[in-house]
């Protein structure tokens, strides 16, 4: 098959760079760095068990919950504990009871609003101030680009078959 070339598995190693560094562009662009661990977890990799080739995607657990948002947060003690240890990973001081108060806020925040809150768009340098959708969004725009190279390349392939058909038909019939 066309895409199985060597220039159609080079079309989808570009596409895997290319998906890597706009889904690490939009998660920072909505500000979603603070520890950087999900940033450094995301994998676009291109995948061939034998069949056509593939694009395949791995990150954090949590990533989905800043791409979707979440509505009727319910959050435990072991929420309060991710929150202050965030809350020191982003380099806010003060001692332990000042840190879980913060985060009982947060919390309060979060039951109220749901996540991402109102008031966290100011972190965000996205477009329209996002703050979820830094996966799917980001596919939804790069979709038809992608559509694209994939088709062109595939074409691309097909033309060059049909040449060399013609061309060795040529030597063999004179």
């Amino acid at each position: 098959m066309a895409l199985e070339s060597k220039r159609g598995i080079q079309t989808f190693k570009s596409i895997t760079s290319i998906l890597l560094k706009r889904l690490q562009d939009e998660l920072v662009k909505q500000g979603h760095k603070a520890t950087g661990k999900l940033l450094a977890s995301i994998r676009v990799e291109l995948t061939n068990d034998g069949g056509s080739p593939s694009i395949t995607g791995s990150f954090e657990d949590y990533g989905i919950f800043l791409d979707t948002g979440v509505r009727n947060v319910r959050p435990g003690r072991a929420y309060i504990e991710a929150l202050t240890k965030w809350l020191r990973a982003i380099g806010v001081r003060g001692g332990n009871a000042k840190l879980v108060s913060i985060a009982f806020a947060i919390r309060a925040a979060h039951l109220k609003q749901g996540i991402p809150t109102r008031g966290s768009k100011r972190f965000s340098k996205s477009r329209g101030q996002r703050r979820t959708g830094w996966m799917t969004e980001t596919l939804n725009e790069t979709e038809g680009a992608i559509t694209k190279e994939i088709d062109d390349t595939f074409l691309a392939e097909i033309e060059f078959t049909v040449d060399n058909f013609v061309t060795q038909s040529n030597k063999i019939l004179r």
